[in-house]
């Protein structure tokens, strides 16, 4: 797929609630992503790069964005990866024992 470059024109918003405006965290997060699936269908249907007028409410403002970076209910890419790059903490006590009980040869 060729890359193509899009004009978009933010909305502009002054102070953004996201606690008062969807009620919890979930909510807020899933807004965020349907906006940004709905972003990406129409920019791969847009033609010659230009982006609808009628759709640019799609587009989160950069308050809105400064607000969801800002929530303390979200993770930051840092505690994402603390918490799942390694989710397990805990050895077996089969790996610390060597050779493996597997690998001893029964006579």
């Amino acid at each position: 797929m060729p890359i193509t470059v899009h004009r978009l024109r933010l909305t502009k918003e002054r102070e953004v609630d996201l606690d008062g405006e969807f009620g919890d965290v979930a909510t807020a997060g899933f807004a965020a992503y349907d906006k940004v699936l709905k972003i990406g269908r129409i920019m791969r249907n847009a033609n010659n790069g230009e982006f609808p007028a009628a759709e640019s409410a799609n587009i989160p403002s950069n308050s809105r964005c400064l607000a969801y970076l800002k929530h303390d209910g979200f993770f930051t890419a840092e505690q994402f990866l603390e918490v799942y790059d390694d989710p397990v903490h805990e050895v077996a006590v089969t790996d610390l024992l060597w050779p493996h009980p597997g690998f001893i040869p029964l006579s």
